[in-house]
């Protein structure tokens, strides 16, 4: 052998055992007749424990029938090589992928002598391939079904990609975004602020987008600027939120923040960093360049003398507690501005405190009305408390006046007597519509007069209204008539009280304003569209009439057409102005038409009201006539009264009944009295000094046994509106206002002793 056949050898050999690829020399059944190292290492193998192995049986399951086929192929000259990658079963039991070339040796003939095989280890490849594979499975599933728009843009803007959901938030398909510079779906408005930002490597930025439909819609951008080894932009990676919603809210937020001069601010505990809305530097008159955003400076912006009272808030808001205090700011003109401040404390897992929050709230103005308010409910109390005094200071010697007047009626007299206890009851009587009046108007203006509901007979209550004027009416020669209208329910809901109370004020304005001829009052149907299914009311008089230029102040409290006419007829000018009141709250109308010199015409308009099922009217023996029900006589009673007169004026208009009656000066004195004693009613004045009425009514109620506790009545010159609810729930039974009549208190006593001659137990 020559020297250049032994090196070519000798080099042979090297390159086979120190080729890093895998070669194997296989017999025509497949077995392995020599391998190299690089095979073994790869498979894990001894060369001995390979050699004669069938090489099929190292093979991958899944691959052997392609080995097969592919290596007949070859013997049979089909092929020539045979080029692919396959799976080998290591020794281990691993998997490991080969990049494998198969060919055929052949001799001088064509015979085949045996197969060569070249495996290169491509594993790794494979599994980066896998990995990779996967990666783009999950890009796409997630581009594809994320609610974000995912997108690629070249460095001009181009869209190489975009994401399906484009469809979902702007309406437009995909094909309809990718290859175009969509900058003019930008809002013209927010092109200023977009400028230049791509320079930047991440960013986030807010702007609006045009839908397909034409509408913008707020959306937040997150981008990526990714760069080649050269530092230059290779494409923009963006995704794309809508935020359209959040970006409104918090318009809308700051527009209320605004309206309602409230602010709203965080306080980072741990880093000492405050954060402002902007709306607090508007509250604080804080130029945002200024403000350094920690913590303890802010105490400066507020009055030094809340500083104190700002710092135990915080601390109690430290500790756990709500913060909640007001400040002041003092503005540079020396006024106040008073702020409302409500913070939450933020605790981590182990309760330490990371953050507060909260808002700050300008309420100088709803002070301004808090005080104006309690100014208000200061002078209405203080109004209350006067008409309350002076009711009872007014009301207790009228109840002595025309007491002793009704007293005296009673008694033999001249004429020129009787003329003058006539006189002295009828003066009282004016007193009293006047404080009447007032204490109703007072009640109206102040906004609390409830109306009563109850089942009433109108036809009984115009009647009863009548004949109260009919002796008047009678000493003046003046015709009353009146007609009532068929046609109408003989049972309605509402307030007999005030129906009466209109028909009286409106009948006795007609006789006071007439000196000769008629009053005469309709009482009908009215279905006119202004109130349907109603009543009209028309009371008409031939009196002294008003001028035209007078009327729309005739309704107006106070009033009266001029002063001659008051110093002549009197009054104290609200009874007009307390019916139109009373009509309004009734949701009807009153109007008036006059003549000068001829008379004047009312028309009320009032709607009527049934009830659900047919109901008896309530019977309220104030309003009947004296005289119509037996009297009670023989009860044992005991008036507990401080005021001697009055207590005079209620003896006398019960001994003569032949009552038994004791006194008693003050509460004190008529619960000793009624614990000692047996009776069968208690006359109980409200306004008593050591006890007064109503606490001794309520022991009198927890000493008694329930069987034995007497009739308790509240006699009072307290007289507004609600007084007698308010003794009733107190636990008196029944009430009746000063100045006393005769006959009111006859037909009280009888409203609870009826059918009997004194209770005995």
């Amino acid at each position: 052998m020559s020297y250049k056949s032994t090196e070519f050898v000798k080099f042979f050999d090297e390159m086979y055992n120190y080729a890093p690829i895998g070669i194997a020399l296989l017999d025509l059944d497949g077995k392995l007749m020599h391998g190299n190292p690089a095979l073994f290492k790869m498979l894990g193998y001894s060369k001995e424990e390979l050699f004669g192995l069938d090489f099929i049986s190292v093979t991958s399951p899944d691959d052997r029938e392609e080995r097969l086929r592919s290596v007949s192929l070859l013997g049979e000259g089909q092929m020539s090589a045979y080029a692919t990658e396959q799976r080998y079963v290591t020794k281990d039991r691993r998997i490991v992928w080969a990049s494998l070339h198969d060919y055929v040796a052949r001799d001088e003939q064509g015979k085949p002598l045996y197969y060569i095989s070249h495996l290169v280890d491509i594993t790794d490849r494979k599994r980066n391939e896998r990995e990779q594979g996967q990666i783009q499975l999950l890009h796409k599933l997630i581009t594809d079904h994320v609610q974000d728009v995912v997108s690629y843009l070249t460095p001009d803007g181009v869209c190489r990609y975009v994401s399906p959901s484009v469809k979902s938030m702007l309406g437009y398909e995909p094909e309809e975004f990718i290859g175009k510079n969509n900058k003019d779906l930008q809002h013209p408005e927010d092109l200023r602020q977009l400028q230049g930002r791509n320079n930047e490597d991440a960013d986030v930025v807010t702007f609006r987008l045009k839908h397909k439909d034409g509408h913008y819609i707020w959306v937040e951008v997150n981008y990526t600027v990714v760069r080649n080894g050269l530092g230059e932009m290779e494409y923009i990676i963006g995704v794309t939120r809508n935020v359209d919603q959040a970006v409104r809210q918090h318009q809308l937020l700051k527009q209320a923040q605004q309206v309602a001069s409230l602010g709203s601010w965080k306080w980072d505990i741990v880093n000492d960093k405050v954060e402002w809305s902007d709306q607090m530097y508007r509250l604080l008159e804080v130029d945002p360049a200024s403000f350094e955003g920690s913590f303890i400076p802010t105490f400066q912006l507020y009055y030094e003398e809340d500083h104190g009272l700002l710092q135990e808030a915080v601390e109690r808001a430290l500790s756990g507690h709500e913060l909640q205090v007001q400040v002041r700011r003092k503005r540079e003109d020396g006024s106040f501005k008073y702020l409302h401040i409500l913070g939450t404390l933020e605790r981590d897992a182990h309760g330490v405190p990371l953050q507060l929050f909260g808002t700050l709230q300008d309420v100088t103005e709803r002070n301004k009305l808090i005080v104006a308010k309690e100014a208000a409910e200061s002078a209405a109390k203080a109004r209350n408390e006067f008409l309350t005094m002076i009711s009872h200071e007014v009301r207790t010697p009228l109840n002595g006046i025309l007491g002793h007047a009704d007293l005296l009626s009673e008694t033999p007299l001249t004429q020129s007597q009787r003329d003058s206890v006539l006189t002295i009851r009828q003066s009282g009587n004016v007193l009293l519509s006047m404080m009447n009046g007032i204490l109703d108007f007072s009640a109206m203006d102040s906004g609390v007069f409830p109306l009563a509901k109850e089942p009433y007979s109108l036809e009984d209550a115009v009647r009863a209204s009548i004949e109260l004027f009919r002796k008047e009416a009678d000493g003046k020669m003046i015709e009353l008539s009146w007609s009532y209208d068929s046609r109408l329910p003989r049972v309605v809901l509402g307030d007999e009280t005030r129906i009466r109370q209109i028909f009286i004020n409106l009948l006795g304005n007609a006789l006071k304003f007439t000196e000769k001829g008629n009053v005469t009052i309709a009482v009908s149907r009215n279905d006119s569209p202004e109130v349907p299914e109603g009543l009209l009311v028309t009371i008409e008089d031939t009196g002294i009439g008003i001028e035209p230029d007078h009327l729309d102040g005739i309704f107006k409290p106070f009033t009266q057409l001029d002063a001659s006419m008051s110093r002549k007829y009197g009054g104290t000018g609200l009874g007009l102005a307390i019916t139109a009141r009373l009509v309004e709250l009734m949701g009807g109308t009153v109007r008036v038409s006059s003549i000068k010199g001829s008379g004047t015409t009312f028309r009320v308009k009032l709607p009527l009201m049934l009830p659900d099922e047919p109901a008896a009217p309530k019977v309220d023996h104030i309003w009947s006539l004296p005289g119509q029900e037996g009297v009670v006589k023989g009860l044992r009673i005991l008036i507990a009264e401080d005021h001697e007169m009055n207590r005079k004026v209620l003896y006398m208009m019960l001994k003569k009944y032949g009552h038994h009656i004791d006194m008693a000066e003050n509460g004190q004195e008529a619960v000793d009295a009624v614990t000692s004693k047996v009776y069968d009613l208690v006359l109980m004045d409200i306004q008593m000094p050591i006890m007064d009425g109503i606490e001794a009514a309520r022991h009198i109620r927890e000493r008694i046994p329930h069987g034995r506790v007497p009739v308790m009545i509240a006699v009072t010159a307290n007289a507004l509106l609600g007084d007698k609810e308010k003794y009733l729930e107190c636990g008196m039974d029944d009430y009746i206002s000063k100045p006393l009549k005769l006959e009111w208190l006859d037909q009280v006593i009888q409203r609870h002793f009826s059918g009997s001659s004194g209770r005995f137990f």
